[in-house]
């Protein structure tokens, strides 16, 4: 053992035995809740990432419409007890998904834009912490 992780360990005892009405729970709840704020961040800027590169174009009567879909960089993320042993924690995230398109007369002026937001939609996802991490 390091011996950081001792340091840490002797000051988790001294803290139960000066504190007992401590909750040791709620020093683990506290940790997964900032890992499941890390998970968020990178789960919305990997959804992010394709922007413009995702852009689809289709052929209507009246020409070309080119879209893509964008993602809020504002998001809620929270965590709840499950009460289950294997899975003990939900994590429940909450984010805007912004369809943007443009239509023109051509493809390609279609695919140059610009874009404008056509549509949007709140989407709740729900993720499982298990085994110590999180699973979708």
């Amino acid at each position: 053992m390091s011996s950081g992780a001792i340091e840490k360990t002797v000051v988790l005892f001294a803290a139960l035995l000066l504190f007992p009405c401590f909750d040791i729970q709620a020093v683990d709840h506290r940790s997964v809740e900032l890992s499941f704020k890390r998970f968020c961040a990178r789960w919305i800027d990997d959804m992010r990432k394709p922007g413009r590169n995702g852009i689809t174009c289709r052929k209507r009567a009246s020409g070309y419409i080119a879209e893509y879909t964008g993602y809020s960089t504002n998001y809620q993320a929270r965590v709840s007890r499950t009460g289950s042993a294997g899975a003990s924690y939900v994590g429940i995230l909450t984010y805007r998904e912004i369809t943007y398109a443009c239509c023109a007369r051509t493809k390609e002026a279609a695919l140059g834009g610009p874009f404008a937001s056509v549509s949007e939609h709140l989407v709740t996802e729900l993720f499982l912490y298990a085994d110590g991490r999180w699973q979708y």
